[in-house]
């Protein structure tokens, strides 16, 4: 395992939270230079009510604005393509991504083509030059945490792949945390949400990017989410549902600098080739891939048994470490979460192709046909704390068709 001699730290977002922060939407565009705003998000958003109480502040602060309104569940290239498209023709001059993950990334991506022009497809490899326009960032979930991410990951459902455009630049302008705008949630996407976040925090604790800074922030959105998803989804606690925006929040700060590691890795392969909801594919791997790493870092698997009130003092290394595993478990079994993909969802044959997807991330080799040219000998390109082999993999993607237990 090799950690690296220098890292970096950077979180360029402005982050304005509170409730009732909606209002100073027209304060932040105006100082953004935003004069025509077209507004990205999803079909869920507009059934709640949410998108209205965005365009009626945009209204009377007299802001023209466009609306995109068909992101999908899971953020595509194609969905990407046509809300730039129709942006163009609208003449915007800055993005508001108004909803959960996908729209978030969706409203992300819309912003890159306005400061660059092009199709998504453009810069899967290259990245684009130019700054994209500025974009405010409103999520309507604790989950991806996308309102502070440079990250915008796309599937490109012509193909069968998953690749991410990241660049310094494509950080959102401004995100504006307002818990007012989770009332809304329904519950099974407040779970999927939430463990993602969770994930994050997690995940970010044990990369080999890890420094004192992403620590003290994996750490603390840690306990806050785990203190916090179960009285924000069960009883829709607002105080609760604040501290789990704000720890989703922190989680992404988290990770977008110490990195991901093996729940995402093989998640997204997941979601590259089945229709299975984002956070469903999280929440599955989280606790075997947990488990799978304690002996690559039980110390830091007992402090997050620490952070989620599980821990006990004087017992074993690996005793302590595992019992942070087995409070997750609880968390999400409490919460009704899916324990396994089914056989409709995720085909048992496609694992090894999935495996090979895993060692292909980052390269050109991503037809089916390329794949079987992939090198599967060595490690999966990954900063997760426990290196895998193709093996691995494989018996991972087993189980997440087996199922965990309690």
């Amino acid at each position: 395992m090799s950690f690296q001699e220098f890292y970096t730290y950077q979180m360029p977002t402005r982050i304005v939270h509170g409730r009732g922060a909606l209002r100073l939407l027209p304060e932040e565009l105006s100082r953004l230079g935003g004069k025509r705003v077209w507004i990205v998000t999803d079909p869920g958003i507009v059934q709640s009510g949410l998108l209205r109480h965005v365009t009626e502040v945009l209204t009377a602060a007299g802001i023209p604005h466009g609306v995109y309104a068909d992101t999908p569940n899971t953020a595509t290239v194609a969905a990407a393509a046509a809300s730039y498209a129709q942006a163009r023709d609208f003449g915007f001059d800055s993005v508001v991504a108004l909803g959960g993950g996908s729209a978030l990334v969706v409203g992300k991506v819309t912003a890159i083509l306005g400061g660059n022009g092009g199709h998504p497809r453009d810069y899967e490899h290259q990245g684009y030059t130019q700054p994209p326009v500025p974009c405010v960032a409103i999520p309507t979930s604790a989950g991806s945490g996308a309102e502070v991410s440079k990250q915008c990951p796309l599937v490109d459902e012509e193909r069968q792949h998953k690749f991410t455009l990241g660049d310094t630049r494509g950080y959102p302008a401004v995100a504006l945390l307002d818990a007012n705008l989770l009332r809304t949630i329904p519950a099974r996407q407040a779970l999927f949400s939430g463990a993602d976040a969770l994930t994050h925090a997690i995940e970010a604790y044990v990369t080999t990017y890890t420094t004192p800074l992403t620590d003290a922030l994996a750490e603390k959105a840690m306990h806050m989410l785990m203190q916090n998803l179960r009285p924000a989804i069960l009883a829709g606690d607002p105080a609760a549902q604040e501290a789990c925006l704000l720890g989703s929040t922190l989680a992404n700060i988290a990770c977008g600098n110490a990195k991901l590691g093996l729940v995402h890795g093989l998640a997204r392969n997941v979601q590259a080739m089945f229709k299975v909801p984002y956070g469903l594919t999280i929440a599955v791997f989280l606790p075997p891939v947990m488990a799978w790493n304690t002996p690559a870092a039980p110390e830091r698997f007992a402090v997050m048994a620490q952070q989620f009130g599980a821990a006990q003092p004087g017992s074993p290394l690996q005793e302590q470490a595992d019992r942070a595993v087995q409070a997750v478990r609880h968390l999400l079994a409490d919460l009704d979460c899916p324990r396994r993909f089914t056989p409709d969802q995720v085909d048992p044959e496609a694992i090894p192709t999935l495996a090979r997807m895993a060692f292909a991330r980052g390269s050109k080799l991503q037809s089916p046909a390329d794949l079987l040219k992939v090198d599967t000998t060595g490690y999966v390109n990954s900063p997760n704390i426990r290196r895998a082999r193709y093996d691995d993999v494989v018996k991972l993607y087993q189980h997440s068709l087996q199922g965990w237990d309690l």
